[in-house]
């Protein structure tokens, strides 16, 4: 199946269509005389002083003020101030990233709006008053108000170091990086290295701005445009027709077209635009003048955007097929249409309006109240016009007019004609039924409609059918006899927004769809069906018996006896919204008044059909490497190449009505995307099979016959699934063995710290041992001086049992706390023999008291062996030591008391010590939590008496297996 090879890329995007609603605004004031096309908007922004506009991803415009910046989607400006987290509502620049996010320069910084709203803040070293933000992944730079160039990087979110300083402007340079103006020269700078241009002996001063066209740059030097090779460094004159005197300051702006935009402040300030015919010579057209352009920006549908200073935004508008009939821009809604053969009524919400060429004119007839007017309804009855006008505080008034007739204006909601009967609704529930006589309405006829008890709704539209008058409210359906008496209320809750009669049902627009309402056989209403149009139906017009066109949220719908189809925005220029339609059959012209202007549909060739029936496709050229494999191609060649990508040139066989063809396209089940190029290439598709599916329209609503191709992508080697496992296998087995070596080395260390440490606890045993023994000897050194050889042969039997105990059990770090204090005993009973006036000793055991608990070898006897030798000996008289032991949890507590002369009673001679004792003990204690073995604390307290004076020592010993803090104790 699959023969040729090909891999991806998008040679020339194209225009992706996303189709920019643009809202219906008043105008507050105009400064802009003669803008052909345009549409000057003031009203609903924060301010009139607008810095930057850009547009989003998604086809949202955003614009930068003085007051915050705002969001534009067609119909309303959405706000963000320093309450949503904007640093300064001074808004200076926008620059839209590859992420979906704009980064918003202000007054007192810079940060990143994603979503509509504020998600991060940029910080530097100083004022980051940016009014001018150029992306260049993944670099960004930031020209500053104090003329400082910062430049961010976005990998390590930080500010590189060492920006130009006395930068006048910057910008983009078309491979990637800025162009730098300063006063000493002009410089590209590319990631973090800036390379002056050009030697071209100019004053750099009277270098005002540079532009980017590609292989040449256009300057505005000395208030001259000149081209400068970017290859050659060679400054040619620009040599215009006729001649372009520009000013010291001003814009540039190409757009997709290579057409340059240029504000000069000369002469109130002037836009021009310039069609290059040679490098070096060029057309002029005035645009437009009287204006301050503070930025150009060309949207996705080709609409060149203009923000000024002091004058709001304002749009020079390309209309690609010529069916927008005017801007709207003297009103802010359309509420109803009328056409004929000779005339095009337009109601809005600010007055009457009659279609003049392709613009609104007011039409020549009474207006004391043109500003305050709300036009509802225009119905043609005979050789008079019927409005409805729920503005005028006139019940009614009548104007004839050359053109126009008889205009019979009621001061109404809405209006119905039945015969020689006029049906006006009121405010309210007022309905009145008049007929004509002279110009003049007759009475016939003031009812009170009966809305159910509670009605706070608003009537819209009513309609007549069979013997019923059915009323279309805020708040549902209500259905009336002929004598407006109350029979039943259906939908409850729905908006609805007309009712008409249609083939001997009742249609009804309502704001959740189109219902469809059906007279049973005894013509009675009890028969409901839904159809599944969209959301939103807002008006109704009747094409032909059996054809019908609804205005809805998303566009024109249309049903015919062939079908269905929704005319919206991406097919043609609507803004989404439709609130009014009207057909006129002689000319089969169907008018569309949506949010962004008045437009014509020309349906003379049928209403679904012609449209339907759009041009055919043909490839003309593919390109591909051998990386994709296509399905047959027909008649198409596909050429082999190395180059990445695919690349697809198509056409039509025919064209309609001579316009340019419209494509649309999308790869597997995507959504489709919109273009007028007849090019596309696809680059970075992942390995997988895929179908393009090709469609092309003549006139923007219906679309032709598809043409599809299938293609593989096949992987690159290192995609490949039995790489893939082996290189996950060899990441799992480096993993396996870098955590083998780790904990062996791990372990190792272990061992040999534990080693160490016991090492650490052998040498203050042994160190113990000689530290007792001296004290030993002392003992014996007075019993032999003494004489009593008797007393000495115990003393020496008792010390050889005592020093037996002692050797066999040194090399235990730990043993159980009775083999500790029995150890202890021994040694009290040898030292009151040094003692010739008693020393007294008791032990107390908690019963809850862990006998077995491992304490430290000694450390107990260390104690005592202080408190009696420091404590007891110097008193010179008889003294006792108390043993108490006890438990508490996993805590052992040791109590260790004597009744001696304490710490800090002066001592003489041996008696004074060294301390080495407490020393040993804290060494032994701390050896022993490093290894996780034991945790301990150690208390002594100095004991007075009533007096205050010194009255012993106690020495508290806390052990423990766990880790304890002294808040588990106290």
């Amino acid at each position: 199946m699959f023969k040729n090879k090909v891999p991806l890329h998008r040679r020339s995007t194209g225009n992706k269509i996303v189709r920019v609603a643009l809202a219906v605004w008043i105008c507050i004031s105009c400064m802009a005389a003669g803008t052909p096309n345009g549409l000057k908007v003031i009203g609903g922004i924060p301010h009139v002083n607008v810095y930057d506009i850009v547009q989003d991803a998604g086809g949202l415009m955003w614009l930068a003020t003085e007051n915050g910046m705002c969001s534009y989607d067609g119909t309303e400006f959405r706000n963000l101030t320093v309450l949503d987290g904007l640093p300064s509502n001074r808004v200076l620049c926008l620059s839209p990233d590859a992420f979906g996010n704009i980064w918003v320069g202000t007054q007192q910084g810079v940060c990143i709006v994603r979503n509509g709203k504020v998600v991060h803040h940029i910080h530097a070293d100083g004022p980051l008053n940016a009014y001018r933000i150029i992306h260049d992944f993944p670099l960004v730079y930031m020209l500053t108000a104090g003329k400082k160039l910062y430049t961010f990087d976005i990998m390590s979110g930080r500010m590189l170091p060492d920006g130009f300083s006395e930068v006048e402007t910057v910008a983009r340079h078309t491979e990637g990086g800025v162009w730098i103006l300063t006063y000493s020269g002009l410089y590209r700078q590319k990631g973090t290295a800036a390379v002056r241009y050009t030697s071209i002996p100019v004053k750099y001063e009277l270098l005002f701005s540079v532009l980017d066209l590609g292989g040449r740059m256009l300057w505005n030097y000395d208030r001259r445009l000149y081209t400068v090779d970017k290859n050659t460094h060679t400054m040619r004159p620009l040599h215009t027709e006729p001649a372009l005197e520009l000013g010291y300051n001003q814009h540039m702006y190409r757009d997709r077209s290579g057409n340059v935009w240029i504000w000069t402040v000369t002469d109130r300030g002037h836009v021009y635009k310039l069609h290059f015919d040679t490098p070096d010579s060029a057309s002029v057209e005035m645009v437009t003048d009287d204006i301050l352009v503070t930025r150009f920006f060309e949207d996705k549908n080709g609409d060149m955007w203009y923000a000024t200073y002091g004058s709001g935004i304002q749009l020079n508008r390309t209309d690609t097929y010529g069916d927008r009939l005017s801007d709207a821009s003297a009103f802010t809604n359309i509420t109803t249409l009328y056409a004929d053969s000779s005339r095009v009524l337009v109601g809005t919400s600010t007055g009457l309006f009659a279609l003049k060429g392709n613009g609104l004119r007011r039409p020549d007839v009474r207006r004391e109240y043109a500003e305050i007017v709300y036009i509802r309804r225009i119905i043609r009855s005979g050789d008079a016009l019927y409005v409805a006008n729920s503005s005028t505080p006139e019940p009614f008034s009548h104007t004839v007019h050359p053109q126009s007739g008889h205009m019979y204006e009621f001061g109404a909601r809405t209006i119905e004609v039945s015969g020689d009967r006029v049906l006006v609704f009121k405010k309210g529930n007022e309905f009145f039924e008049y007929s004509m006589k002279d110009h003049e309405p007759v009475l016939r006829r003031r009812a009170e409609i009966d809305f159910p008890a509670g009605f706070t709704g608003v009537a819209k539209d009513f309609e007549y059918i069979d013997k019923y008058c059915l009323v279309a409210t805020n708040t549902g359906l209500y259905i009336y006899d002929r004598d407006l008496r109350f029979i039943k209320h259906v939908f409850p809750g729905f908006d609805i927004f007309f009712a008409k009669a249609f083939n001997g049902s009742v249609l009804l627009g309502t704001a959740e769809g189109l219902y469809i309402l059906y007279l049973d056989d005894r013509r009675e209403f009890s028969v409901l069906k839904s159809v599944a149009v969209t959301p939103l139906v807002y008006s109704y017009a009747e094409i032909s018996p059996t054809s019908v066109a609804f205005g809805t949220s998303e566009g024109v719908y249309i049903w015919s006896p062939e079908g269905a189809v929704l005319i919206d925005r991406f097919d043609h220029l609507f803004a989404g919204h439709v609130y009014a339609l009207e057909y006129e059959p002689v000319s089969k012209i169907l008018y569309v008044g949506a949010n962004n202007g008045l437009f014509r549909l020309p349906l003379d060739r049928g209403i679904l059909p012609a449209w339907r029936r759009g041009p055919k496709l043909h490839y003309m050229s593919v390109r591909a490497n051998r990386r994709v494999e296509f399905s047959d191609m027909g008649p198409a060649e596909v050429h082999l190449d190395d180059n990445e990508g695919i690349g697809m040139t198509f056409s039509t066989y025919d064209y309609f009505d001579d316009r340019a063809p419209r494509f649309r396209y999308r790869l597997n089940n995507q959504p489709y995307q919109y273009t007028q190029s007849g090019n596309l290439v696809f680059t970075g598709l992942q390995p997988g099979d895929y179908t393009l599916n090709l469609q092309a329209s003549a006139n923007g609503m219906e679309w032709g016959p598809g043409l599809s191709a299938a293609f593989r992508v096949k992987p690159y080697w290192y995609q490949w699934l039995w790489l893939k496992v082996v290189f996950g296998l060899c990441i799992l087995l480096l993993t396996v063995l870098a955590t083998f070596l780790v904990f062996r080395s791990y372990n190792r260390r272990r061992t040999f710290y534990y080693d160490y440490n016991q090492l650490q606890l052998k040498i203050l045993r042994t160190k113990n041992i000689p530290h007792y023994t001296t004290n030993i000897l002392g003992i014996l050194e007075y019993l032999v001086m003494k004489g009593d050889f008797r007393v000495t042969n115990q003393f020496l039997s008792l010390f050889n049992k005592f020093n037996t105990i002692t050797l066999t059990e040194s090399h235990k770090i730990l043993r159980p706390v009775k083999d500790e204090l029995a150890y202890v005993a021994s040694f009290l009973e040898l030292e009151k023999y040094r003692i010739p006036t008693g020393l007294r000793y008791t032990v107390n055991l908690s019963q809850t008291a862990d006998l077995l608990f491992g304490v430290p070898n000694m450390i107990v006897h260390t104690l005592v062996e202080n408190a009696v030798k420091h404590g007891i000996l110097p008193k010179g008289t008889d003294g006792s030591v108390r043993i108490d032991v006890e438990q508490m949890g996993e805590i052992l507590k040791i109590t260790v008391e004597d009744d001696g002369v304490g710490r800090n009673r002066p001592k003489a001679g041996a008696s004074a010590g060294t301390g080495m004792g407490l020393r040993m003990i804290r060494e032994q204690l701390d050896l022993l939590k490093k290894q996780k073995v034991l945790y301990s604390m150690l208390d002594i307290v100095d004991l007075t008496d009533t007096q205050g004076a010194p009255a012993g020592t106690r020495c508290i010993l806390f052990l423990s297996p766990r880790h304890f803090s002294p808040d588990d104790i106290f």
